[in-house]
């Protein structure tokens, strides 16, 4: 009688593939997880940026224009932020994946401003305006 042990290496050899795919998956899939997050992170960050630099810019052209000067902008927020802004800068908090806190700072040119906007994640709909009554801008959500 010849015995064949040709079949029974195979399955060895298929068994040692499939764990050595199973360690792979595990050690490159929390990386992929980070990695991923980490781009999110960045992505809101530059989002809610552009959007606040809308609003700032507002506020310098409504200055510029004077008394009785009104616009009104949409900004498109990805996440529930805060902007604070006053007369020579604009930043907001923003909490990272990992749990940090981030403040990202921005160039305001807008003397005399002092103001803080909660804007809610989706459109926004925001009136910056420097009306006959007053004596400062004064900013807003419709």
């Amino acid at each position: 009688m010849i015995k064949d042990n040709k079949g029974q290496l195979s399955i060895e050899y298929l068994l040692i593939v499939f764990i050595s795919i199973l360690i792979l998956i595990a050690i490159t899939l929390p990386a992929l997880e980070f990695g991923i997050s980490n781009s999110m992170d960045m992505m809101n960050i530059l989002k809610i940026k552009s959007e606040a630099v809308k609003i700032t810019e507002a506020a310098n052209n409504i200055y510029y224009n004077g008394i009785g000067s009104k616009k009104t902008v949409l900004a498109d927020i990805p996440k529930d932020t805060t902007i604070h802004l006053n007369s020579k800068n604009a930043y907001f908090d923003y909490m990272l994946s990992d749990g940090d806190m981030k403040r990202i700072y921005l160039i305001n040119k807008c003397p005399g401003l002092i103001n803080t906007v909660a804007l809610s994640k989706g459109t926004n709909k925001i009136v910056v305006e420097w009306s006959i009554n007053s004596n400062k801008i004064e900013i807003s959500l419709i």
